[in-house]
């Protein structure tokens, strides 16, 4: 693991950028995810919203 990597694991939602980043492609129109009650519904609904630097996208095309 890379110390970008680890360092953003640390200090962003690592499962808010997985969830968030196919939707950065203009060509995925959604994700499924699978939810077993309705709080995991919440929850993810909450990493949709969570606010990732631009900054971090641009590291991470450029895979710094």
């Amino acid at each position: 693991m890379s110390v970008w990597v680890a360092r953003f694991w640390t200090t962003f939602s690592a499962p808010a950028s997985l969830t968030q980043f196919p939707l950065r492609d203009p060509a995925v129109p959604a994700v499924v995810v699978g939810a077993r009650a309705a709080a995991e519904v919440s929850e993810l609904a909450g990493l949709l919203e969570y606010e990732i630097p631009e900054g971090f996208w641009a590291a991470l095309r450029k895979g710094s």
